[in-house]
Protein backbone atom coordinates (compact mmCIF):
# COMPACT_ATOMS: atom_id res chain seq x y z
CA UNK A 1 0.00 0.00 0.00
CA UNK A 2 1.35 3.29 -0.84
CA UNK A 3 1.28 6.19 1.47
CA UNK A 4 0.27 9.93 0.77
CA UNK A 5 3.24 12.37 0.78
CA UNK A 6 2.43 15.87 1.34
CA UNK A 7 3.07 17.97 -1.66
CA UNK A 8 5.18 20.39 -0.14
CA UNK A 9 7.03 18.47 2.10
CA UNK A 10 7.55 14.86 0.77
CA UNK A 11 6.35 13.79 4.42
CA UNK A 12 3.58 11.77 5.45
CA UNK A 13 0.26 13.49 4.49
CA UNK A 14 -2.79 13.34 6.84
CA UNK A 15 -4.80 16.01 5.28
CA UNK A 16 -6.41 15.63 1.80
CA UNK A 17 -8.20 18.47 -0.21
CA UNK A 18 -11.77 17.26 0.03
CA UNK A 19 -12.43 18.94 -3.39
CA UNK A 20 -10.28 16.79 -6.01
CA UNK A 21 -8.87 14.20 -3.53
CA UNK A 22 -5.53 14.21 -4.80
CA UNK A 23 -3.33 16.33 -3.03
CA UNK A 24 -2.18 15.75 0.71
CA UNK A 25 -0.85 18.05 3.63
CA UNK A 26 0.89 17.07 6.67
CA UNK A 27 -0.13 20.46 8.37
CA UNK A 28 -2.43 22.85 7.95
CA UNK A 29 -0.17 25.46 7.39
CA UNK A 30 1.26 23.73 4.25
CA UNK A 31 -2.24 23.24 3.33
CA UNK A 32 -2.77 26.91 3.36
CA UNK A 33 0.58 27.78 1.70
CA UNK A 34 -0.08 25.54 -1.32
CA UNK A 35 -3.74 26.56 -1.76
CA UNK A 36 -2.90 29.79 -4.39
CA UNK A 37 -1.12 26.77 -6.41
CA UNK A 38 -3.43 24.13 -6.02
CA UNK A 39 -6.73 25.75 -6.62
CA UNK A 40 -5.16 26.48 -10.17
CA UNK A 41 -6.00 22.89 -11.30
CA UNK A 42 -7.91 21.28 -8.36
CA UNK A 43 -11.29 22.23 -9.95
CA UNK A 44 -10.70 22.54 -13.07
CA UNK A 45 -9.27 18.78 -12.36
CA UNK A 46 -12.49 17.89 -11.02
CA UNK A 47 -14.71 19.15 -13.88
CA UNK A 48 -12.40 17.67 -17.00
CA UNK A 49 -12.43 14.34 -14.60
CA UNK A 50 -16.60 14.64 -14.62
CA UNK A 51 -17.14 15.40 -17.81
CA UNK A 52 -14.33 13.36 -19.85
CA UNK A 53 -14.29 9.74 -18.51
CA UNK A 54 -10.88 7.42 -19.03
CA UNK A 55 -10.96 6.71 -22.84
CA UNK A 56 -8.81 3.69 -22.35
CA UNK A 57 -7.39 1.75 -19.47
CA UNK A 58 -3.82 2.80 -20.45
CA UNK A 59 -4.54 6.32 -20.31
CA UNK A 60 -2.75 8.63 -18.34
CA UNK A 61 -3.86 12.14 -16.84
CA UNK A 62 -1.57 15.04 -18.34
CA UNK A 63 -1.19 18.79 -18.11
CA UNK A 64 -0.83 20.16 -21.64
CA UNK A 65 0.64 23.84 -21.63
CA UNK A 66 0.13 25.19 -24.91
CA UNK A 67 2.26 27.12 -26.82
CA UNK A 68 1.15 30.50 -25.72
CA UNK A 69 1.15 33.58 -29.09
CA UNK A 70 0.56 36.92 -28.19
CA UNK A 71 -3.14 38.37 -28.33
CA UNK A 72 -4.49 34.91 -28.64
CA UNK A 73 -7.13 34.53 -25.72
CA UNK A 74 -8.07 30.91 -24.64
CA UNK A 75 -4.94 29.04 -24.60
CA UNK A 76 -4.22 27.71 -21.12
CA UNK A 77 -3.16 24.66 -19.57
CA UNK A 78 -5.40 22.29 -19.12
CA UNK A 79 -6.12 18.50 -18.84
CA UNK A 80 -5.91 15.47 -21.28
CA UNK A 81 -6.25 12.09 -21.42
CA UNK A 82 -2.80 11.03 -22.89
CA UNK A 83 -1.68 7.52 -24.32
CA UNK A 84 2.01 6.20 -25.56
CA UNK A 85 3.25 3.62 -26.68
CA UNK A 86 7.24 3.30 -26.99
CA UNK A 87 8.52 2.32 -30.49
CA UNK A 88 12.38 1.07 -29.80
CA UNK A 89 14.04 0.71 -32.58
CA UNK A 90 16.99 -2.29 -32.74
CA UNK A 91 20.59 -2.76 -33.97
CA UNK A 92 22.29 -5.43 -35.22
CA UNK A 93 22.28 -7.13 -32.28
CA UNK A 94 19.41 -6.97 -31.28
CA UNK A 95 19.66 -4.01 -28.55
CA UNK A 96 17.83 -1.32 -28.04
CA UNK A 97 19.38 1.94 -30.19
CA UNK A 98 16.85 4.61 -28.78
CA UNK A 99 13.34 4.87 -27.67
CA UNK A 100 10.79 7.61 -29.85
CA UNK A 101 6.98 8.13 -27.71
CA UNK A 102 4.32 8.77 -29.77
CA UNK A 103 1.17 9.46 -29.11
CA UNK A 104 -1.59 7.08 -30.20
CA UNK A 105 -3.73 8.66 -32.58
CA UNK A 106 -6.68 7.45 -30.86
CA UNK A 107 -6.34 9.91 -27.70
CA UNK A 108 -4.49 12.80 -30.03
CA UNK A 109 -8.76 14.44 -30.40
CA UNK A 110 -8.55 14.62 -26.67
CA UNK A 111 -6.24 17.29 -26.29
CA UNK A 112 -7.83 20.18 -27.74
CA UNK A 113 -9.59 22.17 -24.89
CA UNK A 114 -13.50 23.32 -25.17
CA UNK A 115 -12.44 27.22 -24.98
Amino acid sequence: MSENICTVCNKLGVRKCYTCGSAYYCSQDYRLDDEPTHKVLCQPRVDFLGSNPRPIPQAKLEIAFPIFEMGVVGKHPHFIWLHNREMVELDAAGKPKYTNVFIDEAIHKHMEPNC
